[in-house]
Order: structure tokens, then C-alpha cells, then sequence
């Protein structure tokens, strides 16, 4: 996934961004998705991994997993021994979430908010030139609906 997410930033976000946000994806990648989803492989990458993995930051303490206390000359809180709790607010859960769809092709109108579930209407396919395309999903009994995380849900 990591390979992944910086072969997108570079190469096909950065043709469809405006420089402040594509500015502002790359933080938010490198970051956030790429310490907790880059070891996983992009083919086994599953709807239940993206879903655990959301849940994680929301009651993580920020301070402890990134290590920001440590790095300070002074330690006041985690690095010192007593966590600040330091948790993710909503809004920047919901933009993670954001990036993390822009990234895998997902589009706002694959999304129902209001019943909490996601249509996939596009598959992304690599290319015998080393590019990615999208393509509709191979025909077959329908996709069920996922379930989108709570954090989209609660837009």
C-alpha cells in the first residue's frame, strides 16, 4: 500500500489536485495512511482492514503512536510517562477517509450517507505499461452495499 500511495501522489494526484491540497494529501499519506496501512499489500486490501484501521486513530492516543512527545527536548506527557490522550477530532478522521477514497477511486456518489453504505461502480486495474485504470467491476451477482465507516457517516 505504501508503493502504492506514493506512486498516486506523484504521479496521478498531482495532475488533478491544486497545489495546496495535493500539499495537504501528502501530509495527510505519509502521515497517517502509510504508517497504518503501508505494510499492507494493495490486492489483499479488504474493506474490514480500511474499517479496523479507521477505528484505531479514533481512540489512539496521537502523542503515543507518532511519537511526538519523544522527540521533544523536554518530554511532557507520553515520553514522560503519563499519556495525554491525544485523539484524533472527527473532522480530521472524516478527511483521512477522504484521501484514503480519492486514492483508491472511490467518488462521493459511490457513497450513501444517510444508510451508511458504499456501491463500488469502478475497479482500479494495473496497466501492461505500469499505469493504473479504472474499470466497472467484472459482471456477476450484484455487490452488496459496504458499510462505510463511521466516521464518513457522520458527515
Amino acid at each position: 500500500m505504501a508503493a502504492y500511495l506514493t506512486y498516486w501522489l506523484e504521479n496521478v494526484a498531482v495532475h488533478h489536485l491544486r497545489e495546496n491540497t495535493h500539499t495537504r494529501y501528502t501530509t495527510c499519506v505519509n502521515r497517517y495512511l502509510i504508517p497504518g496501512l503501508g505494510k499492507k499489500k494493495l490486492t489483499k486490501l479488504t474493506a474490514k482492514d480500511i474499517r479496523t484501521w479507521l477505528n484505531q486513530p479514533r481512540t489512539t492516543c496521537q502523542c503515543c503512536t507518532r511519537g511526538i512527545d519523544a522527540d521533544r527536548d523536554q518530554p511532557r506527557c507520553c515520553a514522560a510517562g503519563a499519556c495525554c490522550s491525544k485523539r484524533l477530532s472527527p473532522l480530521t478522521l472524516t478527511y483521512i477517509h477522504s484521501v484514503l477514497k480519492s486514492a483508491l477511486g472511490l467518488h462521493w456518489e459511490n457513497f450513501d450517507l444517510d444508510a451508511g453504505t458504499a456501491a463500488i461502480r469502478r475497479t482500479m486495474q494495473r496497466t501492461n505499461r505500469g499505469g493504473l485504470t479504472t474499470l466497472p467491476p467484472r459482471p456477476g451477482p450484484p455487490n452488496a452495499a459496504l458499510p462505510s465507516p463511521p466516521a464518513a457517516s457522520s458527515r
